[in-house]
């Protein structure tokens, strides 16, 4: 009787163990961002502002380079990550800016100034959401909320970049997409905000794209948004070159 006691304490003990066992993902997506001292990006960027209805576009190209790295305290890296502007692929890159990211098996954090912003968590899953200012909360958001989300079925799905001046659209078999939600976004009458950013695997960020327009026309005070923009803007990068 004892040792059939014991045998099913074992039992109850091993099954406990096992319930608690977290086991990672095969793939938890840490691919969607490469991170080392020497890559870089460029990007097509197009601006657009508007004001009383009349929209002013603007165009130039931005390179970010991780050009350095050192452990944190936690003995993580942290990459320095350089900017810098040109007005067109014949101009030559003026420095714009500089800004540091981390990225270690959870997450990947971006600090610019005092600003930090949690890009992507790991490991990835569909719908996963989490709040983009956890670790700096500039944004007066409550800690709780969520702001940022995994875009339900784009994990693994193709992605074609479209083709801007000077370069061909660009395909990449296995994507990601991130967006904003919560008090990060809006959509409505009056209203329409957001950030969608989508990473290639082995490559990182190809796409990124923020709206933030005011549908209100000051003159009757009436929100009307088949009008277009009254005030607002917008701005997307393509890449257009990767390395190394």
């Amino acid at each position: 009787m004892k040792k059939l006691l014991l045998v099913l304490a074992g039992g109850l003990l091993l099954g406990a163990c096992k319930e608690a066992t977290y086991l990672e993902p095969a793939d938890p997506g840490r691919g969607y961002f490469p991170a080392e001292a020497g890559r870089y990006r460029i990007y097509q960027v197009f601006d657009t502002t508007w004001l009383n209805y009349a929209p002013t576009p603007r165009a130039y190209q931005v390179r970010e380079r991780l050009v350095s790295s050192y452990l944190d305290a936690a003995s993580q890296p942290v990459f320095r990550v350089e900017s810098a502007r040109r007005a067109d692929a014949s101009a030559a890159w003026v420095a714009d800016s500089a800004f540091t990211l981390s990225a270690d098996e959870r997450r990947v954090v971006y600090t610019r100034g005092t600003r930090r912003s949690v890009e992507l968590v790991f490991p990835v899953r569909d719908e996963l959401a989490w709040n983009l200012s956890a670790y700096a909360n500039t944004t007066q958001t409550d800690i709780a909320d969520t702001t940022r989300k995994y875009v339900r079925g784009t994990n693994g799905q193709p992605f074609t970049l479209p083709a801007v001046p000077g370069y061909p659209a660009k395909a990449f078999s296995k994507t990601l997409t991130t967006a904003n939600i919560g008090s990060a976004a809006a959509e409505n009458n009056c209203n329409r905000r957001n950030y969608r950013q989508v990473f290639a695997e082995g490559v990182g960020p190809v796409y990124r794209r923020s709206v933030n327009f005011d549908f209100q026309n000051t003159v009757n005070n009436t929100c009307e948004p088949e009008l277009g923009p009254n005030l607002g803007a917008s701005h997307t990068e393509v890449l257009v070159e990767s390395g190394p």
